[in-house]
């Protein structure tokens, strides 16, 4: 009867390769009263693209020998494979005053000029029509401006690129952060030798610098509530190739 995800009793077995075609589960289960949640959740196979979608649909389930039909047989439709969107709110009084936030970011023929965020909705720009060209093997100097004027106030920045096009940022690709910036931050980016040509993403947070020391999902690049720099901060994606 509750209704956030968890995978402590498994219903049915896990089909190995789902195709195309229709999948049964067999089981049986003893309901509770009120309203009890199934869940249907997939391993994404190494060969997915960013874009691709993966989909389900509920056509039937069978309670004491009778079957039914669900009311709603797709609740969410189908999920795209993408990057997440990080949440937060950046335009608070405080980011309003002290201004944290990324005001330019250049990499090799990229350059981009922007304002920190004035409103709730602007702490997430997407900016990878925006492409920096870069050959592998090569070492390049990220350069992320600061919105933060106050030194009594700094901000922290810290970035990633998804080299293995996952839609993921994962910890091994953190380029690293950069703390107590009240002015141009510089982040190393190594493009390793035997990167394949492709268009990869470049996520870029940067915000009050407290945000990085403290709460379980510091450094986390999709952001949850009031534990990370988006809280009084901005993110900026953009793209490699």
């Amino acid at each position: 009867t509750d209704s956030n995800f968890s995978v402590t009793q498994q219903f049915g077995s896990t089909v190995s390769a789902p195709g195309s075609s229709a999948m049964t589960f067999n089981d049986s289960v003893s309901l509770q009263s009120g309203t009890n949640y199934f869940w249907l959740s997939y391993d994404i196979k190494s060969g997915a693209q960013i874009g691709d979608v993966v989909d389900a649909t509920c056509t039937s389930f069978t309670l004491n020998t009778t079957a039914y039909s669900p009311d709603t047989a797709a609740p969410y439709g189908s999920r795209k494979i993408d990057y997440c969107t990080p949440t937060g709110g950046a335009a608070n009084y405080y980011n309003n005053t002290y201004k944290w936030g990324i005001t330019k970011v250049a990499l090799s023929n990229l350059s981009n000029s922007t304002g920190v965020p004035t409103s709730s909705a602007a702490y997430y720009s997407d900016y990878t029509s925006y492409s920096a060209s870069l050959v592998p093997g090569t070492n390049y100097k990220l350069y992320v401006d600061p919105g933060a004027s106050a030194t009594t106030y700094p901000q922290a920045t810290i970035a990633w690129v998804d080299w293995n096009q996952n839609a993921v940022f994962d910890s091994a690709e953190s380029l690293g952060a950069n703390y107590y910036h009240t002015k141009t931050d510089t982040i190393t980016l190594n493009v390793p030798s035997n990167q394949a040509s492709g268009k990869y993403r470049l996520r870029i947070m940067s915000g009050y610098y407290y945000y990085f020391y403290t709460g379980a999902t510091k450094f986390n690049p999709c952001y949850v509530a009031n534990t990370n720099l988006l809280d009084v901060g901005e993110c900026e994606d953009y793209t490699i190739d």
